[in-house]
This record gives C-alpha cells, sequence and structure tokens, in this order.
C-alpha cells in the first residue's frame, strides 16, 4: 500500500481556498486602470482647474506645501539665539522647529487637498440632496431635525458632550493641541473672573450674558423624545459655572487651587502664570462681589410658551429679531437697576419696520446644489434702529456702555449675514436703555475674538475702555465647551506713530510687497459665516507713481466671501503681491464686524493695520491675482510707474540659490583680485570690491571685525555708526533718510553670474539677501532707509533704457530721476513741505556719450556708451539749479551725488540726483557730495561746516545720506557727531 504524502501548508490553504491564475493581459489591465485612478484623477483634476478662466482661486495646494518645506529648511539652518539665551540654537532645537513647520504644511496641504477637490465640488452637492432629501441627514456640520429645522452640530455637541468643568474634560482640552497648533486655554470659569478683575481695577463692572443655543430652547424641534412643554436643556457643567461666577469663593477654594498643579509643566506657565497672580491679587474683591450674569435661557422659555412661537429661525444659527428684541429689553431693564444706567438726555431713536427674507446661514453649511428646492427663504420682519430720520445707528466711543458680542449682537445688524441691517441686539439695546453704547462685534470665536480684538486696541494706545462703567460680554453658550478662553491682560500701551503717513484721501495706496507670514485661510462651508478676513505681514514694500509706503504693515483682506474663498485665496508666504492700502479705520465701520484673525506676534498686533485690496480690483491695474470686497479707487491722475516696462519686481531669491550666489561671487572676486574692472557679459563692466561684499552672509555687528582686520574695531560696523548718527540728527531736530545704492551686480546678475537666470517674463530673483537684513536691522533701530533695489529692479528693463551704465560705477541717468521721484514722493506727504518757496522748473531731453570709469585701465577699452539724460533748469532759459545752503534738505552722497551733475569726469551737468530731486520737489536741495565715499568724509565735511557756521542746521529739515552699498564693507564708519 503506498504511503499518502502530507500537504504543505501552502498547498493545503490552495486546496481550501481555491486558486485563481491571472494571465500577463489581466495583470496589465489591472496595474494600468490602477495608474489609471491614482494618476488620472488628481491629473484631470489640475487640467480642469488651469482651463478655467481665472476667476476663483487656483485650487492646488502644491504652493503652499512648497513654502512650507522652504519654511522647515530655513528654520533648520537658522542657528541665531531667541530671545532668552544668548547661545546659537542647537541642532535639536532647530530640528523641532522644522518639524513643526513641516507638519503643520503637511496638515495643511491634506486639508486643501480634501477642500479643492474637483470630485469633492462635483460630487458632494447633488450627493448632499440625496442624503438631506431622501435619507434625512445632514452632514459634519449639520443636523437635520424635525419640521424643516436645521441645528448646527456644535450647538448639539455641546450640550450632549460631558460636563464643560468636568475635570477630565478640562484636562482632555487641555493636552488638545499638537505639533504645530497650541492646545487651547479651556476654562470659561479662569478667563472670566480674569477678566472681572481686571475690568474692577479701572471701576468697571461686567456683566456676561452666555446665550442659549436653538436646541436648549427648542429640543424638541431636535427629536420626538421631548415636546414643547418641557424645560430648557443644558451642559451637564451649566449650573456650576453660573455658581461659580456668581460666587467665585466656590471657584477660589476649589478647582482654583489645581492650578498650581496645572502650571507645574512648563508648557503652562506662559499661559497660566499671568492670569493666576492676578486672580489670587485680586481674590478679596472677587469674594465680596461675584460675576454679574444675565442668561435669557429663561426668558426665550416662557417667551415660547406664552407666544407659542420659536425664539429660534429654523434654518440658521440665530434668534428671531422678536427674542432678540426682548432679551435687549431686558437687559436695558438690569443696567437701571442695578447699575445706576439712565436714558441719556436729548438721545432719541425711531424704528423702522422692514421685511427681510434670507435661507440662513445652516443650509448654506449643508453644501447643497443652487436649484435644491429643499429649503426655501424664510421671511422674517425687523426693526431698524435710527438715530434721525435716514441715519442708522452708529456705537459711540465715548459712551458708558461698551458691548463685546458675537454673530448673535451681528445678526440683523451687519448686512454681511443677509438678515438685514442696524436692527441687531447692539441697536435695540441702545434703543431700550435710551442711551447711546460702544460695540465690539465679531462673529465667531467669541470666547476671547472680541476680548483680543479689546486687549489689542489697548496695547496700541486707543483706550476703548475709557469712560466706560460697564462691559457687557456676550457669547454663545456652545463656546463653553468648544471655545478658546485664552487669558489676556488689558494693558494700556503708548499710541505707535504709523511708519508713513496714512493717505490722506479715501484713495488706495498701490504698492508691491512681499508677504512675510499670513493667517491660515479658512474653509468654506465649515463655520455659520460666509466671510472672513485674514492678516498678512507685508514687508519689503515699494509705493507706486508719487506716494510713499510703509517698510512693513500687517494688512486686513477679504479671503471669503459668500462661502467661497476670494483671490486672496492664491496668496502664499513668500511671494510678491500688488495691493492697495488704506488705513483700516477708513473701512472698519463697514468691515470691522466681519470674522477675522490676528497675529500671534506681540510686536506685529501692535502695528496699526491696513485694508488691502488686490491690484487686479483697482482701476487700470493689469490681468492677474483679484479679490475683497469693492475696488479701491486709485487717482485718476497717478501716472503708470512703469509705462515701457513688462514686467513686475523680482521675486525674493530661494534659500538654496544663495548659497550658490554668494559662492560664485567669492570666486570672481578671488580671481580678479588687484584690479578694480570685472568684465562681464554683453559689455557690462563691475567693480571688483562690490563682488566681495556681496559674497559675505554678514559684514555688520561682530563679523565686521572680520571683513577688514587692518580697519579699526570702533571704525568697522556701519550698523553702529549709521545708527548712532540717526541718532544725532534727532537730537538737533533733523531727520536722517539712509539712500544705499545697491550693487549693479544684483540689478544685472545675468551679465556677471552663471547661478542667476532671467526668466521668461524678464525677472530676476533679488539676490542681495544680506543687504535686507542689514536695512532691517537699521530699521529696527528707528532708522529711515530707502531701500531703492526693488525699485531698480522693477524697471531693469524699461525701453527708456538701463537703470545702471554698463562701462561706470554709477547708476544711469534715468535711475537717477527714478530715485528722485521715489524720494520726493515721501517728501511731499510731510508736513512742512507746502511751506518751502517752489521754483518753476523745466526739464528737456539730451543725449551724451559717456566713457566709463571701469574702462579706464582696460588696455583695449569698449566704444563710449550713449546714455539719454532728463536736463533740469530753471524756466524760461534753462538755467542750472544750483545746490542751496538755505535748503530744508541736504542730500549727504558720495559721487552718486556728483555723477551727471557736476560735469567734466562726472559726465555731464543739470541731470543728477540732485537736479532731478529739485524737479520733483520743485526747490533746490544742498548737497555736500565726496568722491569716493560718504561713510566718513562726508559726514567730516559737514560737521567741519556746521563747526564754522553754528547756524547751518537751522534750515534743515532733512537728511538724505546716500552712498553705494560697497562703502559698508570698503569704507571707515565710526562715530561722528552731526554738531558740538
Amino acid at each position: 500500500m503506498t504511503k499518502q504524502r502530507k500537504m504543505g501548508r501552502e498547498e493545503t490553504a490552495k486546496v481550501e481556498i481555491g486558486h485563481t491564475t491571472v494571465t500577463p493581459r489581466q495583470r496589465w489591465v489591472l496595474v494600468l486602470g490602477f495608474l489609471a485612478v491614482i494618476v488620472g484623477i488628481p491629473l484631470s483634476r489640475q487640467i480642469a482647474w488651469q482651463s478655467r478662466s481665472g476667476d476663483a482661486p487656483s485650487p492646488t495646494p502644491w504652493p503652499a506645501m512648497a513654502a512650507a518645506v522652504r519654511e522647515s529648511l530655513t528654520a533648520l539652518q537658522d542657528a541665531a539665539p531667541d530671545a532668552k539665551q544668548d547661545a546659537p540654537r542647537s541642532l535639536l532645537l532647530r530640528l523641532m522647529d522644522a518639524n513643526r513647520i513641516l507638519l503643520r504644511g503637511m496638515n495643511a496641504f491634506e486639508t486643501e487637498l480634501e477642500d479643492t477637490s474637483l470630485l469633492q465640488a462635483t460630487l458632494i452637492p447633488p450627493t448632499q440632496a440625496m442624503f438631506t432629501g431622501v435619507l434625512n441627514v445632514g452632514n459634519e456640520q449639520v443636523y437635520k431635525g424635525r419640521d424643516g429645522w436645521l441645528f448646527f452640530r456644535q450647538g448639539i455637541d455641546h450640550l450632549t458632550a460631558p460636563g464643560f468643568l468636568d475635570p477630565k474634560q478640562l484636562a482632555t482640552r487641555r493636552r488638545a493641541g499638537n505639533e504645530w497648533q497650541l492646545p487651547p486655554q479651556p476654562d470659561p470659569v479662569l478667563a472670566i473672573l480674569d477678566f472681572q478683575a481686571q475690568l474692577t481695577e479701572r471701576g468697571i463692572r461686567l456683566i456676561v450674558m452666555p446665550t442659549p443655543a436653538k436646541a436648549t430652547i427648542h429640543p424638541d424641534k431636535m427629536t420626538g423624545r421631548y415636546d414643547a412643554s418641557d424645560s430648557a436643556v443644558r451642559n451637564a457643567s451649566f449650573e456650576q459655572f453660573l455658581s461659580e461666577l456668581r460666587t467665585p469663593r466656590s471657584f477660589l477654594e476649589g478647582r482654583f487651587t489645581g492650578y498650581d498643579e496645572v502650571i507645574r509643566n512648563p508648557a503652562n506657565r506662559k499661559t497660566y502664570g499671568d492670569a493666576l497672580k492676578r486672580l489670587t491679587g485680586a481674590r478679596p474683591s472677587l469674594e465680596r462681589g461675584g460675576v454679574d450674569v444675565c442668561d435669557p435661557t429663561d426668558l426665550l422659555m416662557r417667551r415660547r410658551t406664552a407666544t407659542g412661537q420659536p425664539q429660534h429661525l429654523a434654518t440658521d444659527t440665530h434668534w428671531t429679531p422678536a427674542a432678540m428684541q426682548a432679551a435687549a429689553e431686558r437687559l436695558a431693564e438690569r443696567l437701571r437697576r442695578h447699575h445706576g444706567l439712565d436714558a441719556t438726555p436729548g438721545t432719541t431713536f425711531a424704528l423702522k419696520q422692514t421685511t427681510v427674507s434670507h435661507t440662513g446661514d445652516l443650509t448654506g453649511m449643508l453644501r447643497l446644489p443652487p436649484s435644491s428646492a429643499l429649503y426655501g427663504a424664510a421671511q422674517v420682519t425687523v426693526n431698524e434702529v435710527r438715530t434721525s430720520p435716514g441715519t442708522a445707528w452708529q456705537p459711540q466711543s465715548d459712551a458708558d456702555v461698551l458691548l463685546l458680542g458675537d454673530s448673535f449682537c451681528n445678526i440683523y445688524s451687519d448686512p454681511a449675514l443677509e438678515w438685514g441691517e442696524s436692527a441687531g441686539f447692539a441697536e435695540h439695546l441702545s434703543n431700550a436703555l435710551g442711551a447711546p453704547i460702544d460695540a465690539i462685534r465679531l462673529n465667531g470665536d467669541s470666547a476671547h475674538a472680541t476680548r483680543a480684538a479689546l486687549a489689542t486696541e489697548l496695547r496700541r494706545g486707543h483706550d476703548r475702555l475709557a469712560g466706560k462703567k460697564v462691559v457687557i460680554w456676550q457669547f454663545a453658550t456652545r463656546e463653553l465647551s468648544f471655545g478658546d478662553w485664552r487669558l489676556l491682560t488689558l494693558a494700556l500701551g503708548q499710541t505707535r506713530a504709523r511708519k508713513t503717513a496714512p493717505t490722506e484721501s479715501r484713495q488706495a495706496l498701490r504698492v508691491t510687497a512681499t508677504v512675510s507670514d499670513m493667517a491660515a485661510l479658512p474653509k468654506p462651508g465649515a463655520v455659520p459665516y460666509k466671510d472672513h478676513i485674514v492678516w498678512l505681514h507685508l514687508t519689503d514694500i515699494r509705493a507706486h507713481a508719487n506716494s510713499t509706503a510703509p517698510t512693513s504693515a500687517l494688512v486686513y483682506m477679504q479671503s471669503m466671501k459668500d462661502n467661497r474663498l476670494t483671490e486672496v485665496g492664491r496668496i502664499r508666504k513668500g511671494q510678491t503681491v500688488e495691493l492697495g492700502l488704506r488705513p483700516w479705520e477708513q473701512v472698519q465701520k463697514r468691515l470691522g464686524r466681519i470674522r477675522r484673525a490676528e497675529p500671534t506676534d506681540d510686536e506685529l498686533v501692535l502695528e496699526d493695520p491696513y485694508w488691502g485690496t488686490l491690484a487686479a480690483r483697482l482701476p487700470g491695474a493689469a490681468a492677474g491675482l483679484g479679490g475683497g470686497p469693492a475696488p479701491e479707487h486709485l487717482p485718476k491722475d497717478a501716472p503708470e510707474p512703469r509705462p515701457a516696462s513688462k514686467h513686475v519686481p523680482a521675486i525674493a531669491i530661494a534659500p538654496q540659490l544663495s548659497a550658490k550666489v554668494r559662492a560664485e561671487f567669492a570666486r570672481r572676486a578671488l580671481s580678479a583680485e588687484g584690479t578694480m574692472t570685472v568684465p562681464g557679459r554683453n559689455g557690462w563692466f563691475f567693480h571688483q570690491t562690490e563682488l566681495r561684499q556681496m559674497s559675505l552672509e554678514c559684514f555688520w555687528g561682530e563679523a565686521a571685525l572680520a571683513v577688514d582686520p587692518d580697519r579699526k574695531a570702533t571704525h568697522a560696523d556701519p550698523l553702529a555708526a549709521i545708527a548712532a548718527y540717526h541718532e544725532a540728527c534727532r537730537e538737533h531736530g533733523v531727520e536722517l533718510w539712509v539712500l544705499p545704492i545697491p550693487a549693479k551686480s544684483v540689478v544685472y546678475p545675468e551679465h556677471l553670474l552663471g547661478t542667476v537666470t532671467v526668466n521668461s517674463k524678464g525677472d530676476v530673483p533679488r539676490i542681495d539677501s544680506a543687504h535686507q537684513r542689514f536695512y532691517a536691522e537699521l530699521r529696527d533701530a528707528g532708522v529711515q532707509v530707502i531701500d531703492v533695489t526693488p525699485l531698480l529692479l522693477a524697471h531693469r528693463a524699461d525701453a527708456a533704457g538701463p537703470v545702471y551704465c554698463r562701462q561706470d560705477t554709477h547708476v544711469s541717468p534715468r535711475a537717477c530721476e527714478l530715485i528722485a521721484r521715489a524720494v520726493a514722493a515721501r517728501i511731499r506727504l510731510l508736513p512742512w513741505y507746502p511751506d518751502v518757496a517752489k521754483l518753476d522748473v523745466m526739464t528737456q531731453p539730451d543725449n551724451i556719450t559717456v566713457q566709463g570709469d571701469l574702462t579706464r585701465e582696460l588696455t583695449q577699452p569698449p566704444p563710449p556708451e550713449e546714455l539719454t539724460t532728463r536736463q533740469v533748469g530753471r524756466k524760461p532759459d534753462m538755467t542750472p539749479i544750483e545746490p542751496d545752503e538755505a535748503s530744508s534738505v541736504l542730500l549727504l552722497s558720495d559721487s552718486h551725488g556728483l555723477v551727471f551733475h557736476s560735469g567734466g569726469d562726472m559726465h555731464t551737468r543739470g541731470a543728477g540726483l540732485p537736479d532731478q530731486l529739485a524737479a520733483e520737489l520743485k526747490f533746490a536741495v544742498d548737497l555736500i557730495a565726496v568722491r569716493g565715499s560718504a561713510a566718513r568724509p562726508a559726514r567730516v565735511t559737514l560737521y567741519r561746516k556746521i563747526r564754522r557756521d553754528p547756524d547751518y542746521l537751522t534750515s534743515k529739515r532733512m537728511i538724505i545720506w546716500c552712498f553705494t552699498v560697497r562703502e559698508f564693507t570698503d569704507s571707515s564708519w565710526g562715530v561722528i557727531p552731526l554738531k558740538r
């Protein structure tokens, strides 16, 4: 008998589950089908969006991801010490920073990829219509209730979640942050008592008004388990919340003691430390009198029972006009009875009844197709409050009462919410009280947003609490479970002057700038607000035409309108943008209530903000980016600054390219050592010393000592010398403007370097990263720096000719004209300018030929260079305009103040920088110019002149200190007094 062979495990498995044979053709079909799915969908998505007309932001998230990668690499390389230590930052700290930035970028990338999916945009609306209409369900943001009612998910989740004051819940939320986002401060009692303590120090009372969610009043519209006779539904911790506010002793003797354990964690000390100290010091006053809580829940429940009418809108998150008006009247009575506030004599209001209709914010969050008829528009009657016939109610900053409110205050008041205007809670509170009130109203994030806005105004030196007797803080109760109850300090700061004068008219100042940082973009449909404003931090700002601009600015822009991203959605950090800017206060009344983000940077948030509109929305702008709510008008007669150029200003240099550029400059400088002239391409010549300087990553501070060991240590640092000279000028009532002339190789690098190329638009990256950092440090020291590099880069390819001489170390006559125009535009905004006597000036073009100074040492010099000049003179016979010692403006310069002005080897007369300044300002400037260096010799010359004539400075308002950037490393600096 034959012995049976035992099968192996694979053979047994094949017998048990069967065996599938796949032919080569089938394998190819499966592989290609899989590849078609994973490649075809994103490819078709990109093709579809690229083919659009450009009226919507590009959905591709790749630029944001690329920016995050660049930012993380920069953080990895940045070993500079932070504010708390002197030693360079370790590799571990840099790795952690880079990792946090990269993770944040990856998270944003994934979110944006999901939000902008073409499949999602195509399939979700009809799918949602089917789910809502047939299956009776909502989505991740909206719950579908009964009888056509909709509910915001957070409102429901707040009521059904564990108690928001439960220790485990607080601890969980305290740990809710991640590698790229800080956790929230979850304890509302702590934040409210801290707020009350700070207000009490100023003699101000606090009233808090937690506004109930829709399901609190109407639980029967959510589920059949309730009926209209049931009591209000609240979160499990709500009664404890009221008790701890009204009797703070229970909190201070109970949960407050547990915060000693919380701040043992070093990560929590910064968040909680100051507030805990304030509360400890304010304990006696808190125990004497708790927080006044005006909870309208009982009022709304009684109204519902008595009238049988809903107190909330069926398809919106907010209350009805009648319920809101009743709550306002009850609060006004409380102000009169408990806080001694009475009607203001002579204050009268009129009510105008109006009917409005809207579908509600919750229907928008469902993302139904536009053609869906599932939810029609609801119609309500609102009472508009008027101070006089035809005049809408407005907050009054000098009122006794300040209202901090969210969208429950903005509904029926903010036109953006589409439920009417001038008929909201603030208006009716003022009407019921018979007195004006002040108000800060922001949609969303009411746990901190309105307090943060108040704190920011105080820190900017705007005392919004001056003269206030009562502050009312209204917030939605869902914030108790999900809000970030930040502990904010109400400290009154000093008023800061703007870095430039705001535009006097209501026209926008047109600028080009780099986006240094910006807030995260909102997610359309994810919040019950259709509009949103983001902040941007602009640097390297260049004004167009005859205008002046700040060196950096905090700018607000509308990022979302009607639940759609505006063109601001295209903007990414590091991008160069063209904007119209106007002071925020000009539009604050109209736009100040739109939900917006604020910067977390302690210094940036103190700056007076601007309102920005992308230039494509400005009249006469070229096609490109656009966005914002309304066109911002520029002066009709504003000259086009680049009439013959098709190019935009150069983009910033990539970090990886910067190192290569410095290395190539070092090689070229070393090979040309001992000579002055370095031949480039296409007939261009460069100065050897500028190449050496451009190879340096830093040339100021301690690094200045290594640049030239032969210089005295006290004469090496340009930063210290310029800052000291600025202070000396300021002490004598003279304003100092520093005007560095950039290196030729920065403006025309393609004629020298192999590592820098011109793109298809004719643009080159800005490669002087060291100079930009140096200028930033000067500005931090209070020095006004006029960086004309962006201006020259913008005009480098103009049909009018280059902005540098090909054969000479100096800028061209065309550049003298451009620089003078930019400088004069700033001077014309100064208050003393109109008082200066003006000249009748005329100009006329001329052509000259020059043999530049860089060709003098060549054995075979090239043919002379032909240049076009703008000759300047007095009317009617072009009499030269000589420098005037009595002028308000002194040009303190190196040979850039002499070229094309003094004649001889300076090529011609009447067409240099002093002449062009006279043409633009309509008065002659004074001139002290020294060939070779303005760093030290020009200052010494000025000092000696003042010593001989002590009254010389009497007429001077301003010194424009102009010199080539080569002087930062090639000249002796040191401290030179202005006058003794």
